[in-house]
């Protein structure tokens, strides 16, 4: 679940606003600091995924959450109770896997061509967008917020996410930020999987799991890869 809600989506999201601002600056200027910020919260039961990526649209909430194909298929079957998610492959609508674990997932965005606005839908269907006036106001990009199921609060407890940061998020160049309680008081630090990257690690050292998470970090792609070759350069490089 939150390596699809929480790595692929917000990846892309941030890859894109960068990749805009590399030929028009002021794309950042509303928040200049590209992040994932993961924020549990006990007391209401919801896990937040929060990133200042390039952020959507009214039209693209409407057109991209709830309209495309598979969703209704899924949705149909999440209502219906099934849990497995090797179906979320089957539908090819990652997003969705977040109905495996939230009954409500609201999702709140601000692109900086369109005024901040809020998506909330339950696991049957049907969904609202409304502008978001009264809100803490994002500057850019989105958040996500899972109101968890009782038999899913696991995902509340900081080792758990801790430990999910550092599987499925090796390859993200972006920092990612985790609020933690203590002693009643919260802060937030950075999460970090300490693990030296694929590409300097030997190749027998590898496993076909890291190397088909490395895959999919890289491509985007729902499949496992065809082939893995391991190779080293050395050597003067020169480009013009």
């Amino acid at each position: 679940m939150l390596q699809k809600v929480a790595t692929k989506g917000t990846r892309f999201a941030l890859d894109k606003i960068r990749v805009e601002s590399l030929t028009d600056k002021n794309k950042l200027d509303a928040q200049p600091e590209l992040f994932i910020r993961l924020v549990p919260d006990k007391t209401n039961n919801t896990l937040s995924i929060i990133d200042s990526g390039i952020g959507m649209t009214k039209a693209d909430l409407v057109n991209n959450l709830g309209t495309r194909s598979g969703t209704k298929e899924l949705m149909e079957a999440l209502a219906s109770g099934a849990s497995d998610v090797s179906m979320i492959g089957k539908f090819g609508v990652g997003f969705y896997s977040a109905y495996l674990v939230a009954e409500k997932v609201i999702v709140t965005t601000k692109h900086n061509d369109d005024e901040q606005y809020i998506w909330e839908s339950h696991a049957g269907g049907s969904f609202t967008v409304t502008r978001d006036v009264n809100g803490e106001q994002l500057g850019r990009g989105n958040k996500i917020t899972l109101f968890l199921k009782e038999d899913q609060l696991e995902y509340l407890e900081e080792m758990r996410i801790k430990d999910l940061v550092k599987k499925h998020s090796e390859f993200i160049s972006y920092p990612i930020y985790l609020w933690i309680e203590v002693e009643e008081a919260k802060k937030e630090e950075e999460g970090a999987s300490g693990e030296k990257p694929i590409w300097l690690r030997k190749p027998e050292e590898i496993t076909k799991d890291e190397s088909a998470l490395f895959y999919k970090s890289l491509t985007y792609d729902w499949e496992d890869y065809l082939a893995v070759k391991h190779f080293s350069v050395e050597g003067q490089l020169t480009s013009s």
